[in-house]
This record gives structure tokens, sequence and C-alpha cells, in this order.
């Protein structure tokens, strides 16, 4: 039998837990701990208010979980939370691939991309019953 989660509310939360996940949404932040075990503990509050902004529907949450948390593997007594994928960003740009200012690439627009299909099976179904039952005994 699984024991169902604590969940504490994001209220019971300090403010410096919020501030360090929205610095770290934005640049990496490193936070030295005295202890590997307190490291760890850091990363879990962390990790336990994203998880209680989600479940809350924080308006802001998703900026939350653009920050990724991690020990350092180098010092397991430092906290690094940086923006999610900012690992690869010098490979990126090397690769020549340039990035919009603060991250956010606007969507790809699939509508104005020619049709390379022009049976569409959904448009055909539609066509077909607006014909009406019995225009489809022609092609038997």
């Amino acid at each position: 039998m699984t024991r169902p989660k604590i969940r504490f509310p994001s209220v019971s939360f300090g403010p410096e837990l919020f501030a360090v996940l929205r610095e770290g949404s934005l640049r990496e932040v490193r936070i030295r701990h005295r202890t590997k075990e307190e490291a760890t503990q850091f990363a879990q509050r962390l990790n336990m208010l994203r998880s209680s902004l989600r479940h809350e529907n924080h308006p802001d949450w998703e900026n939350f979980f653009r920050a990724q948390v991690r020990k350092d593997k180098t010092d397991p007594t430092t906290v690094v939370v940086s923006p999610r994928d900012s690992q690869y960003s010098k490979a990126i740009a090397d690769a020549g691939i340039s990035v919009l200012p603060e991250g956010n690439t606007p969507p790809m627009d699939t509508k104005s991309a020619p049709k390379t299909d022009t049976n569409d099976p959904a448009e055909d179904f539609l066509a077909s019953l607006r014909r009406g039952p019995h225009s489809n005994l022609d092609d038997l």
C-alpha cells in the first residue's frame, strides 16, 4: 500500500526559497552548505516548493520549473540552481544557432506552411456526410 504524498502549502516555505528558484530560472546560482546532508535537504526543499506550486496551480509555477536543481558532482556540499538545458548553451552557440534574449523562442508557424497532403481524411469524411448516405452507392 502506498502512502499519500505529504504536501506542504507553498506559504509554508520561506521567501528565500522562492528567490533562489526565481533567480535560478534566469542564471546559474551556486549555494554552498556546511554538509552534504544540508545540501541534500536544501535541494529537496526547493523541489518540494516547486511541487506545491504546481499542485496549487500557482500562476508562476511554470517559471519555477524553468530552473533545474542539482548537487555539484565535484563538491557535494554545493547546490546548483540554473536554467534547464543551460549546460548546452556553449555547444549550441558553437553550432551557429542564435537564441533570442531571455530564451523565449517563438512557436513555429505551422499554419502558413504549405500543405503537403491535399487529401485530408477528415475533410473527405465530412464531405461524404454532407453528400448524404446514398451518394456513396456509386462508388460500390
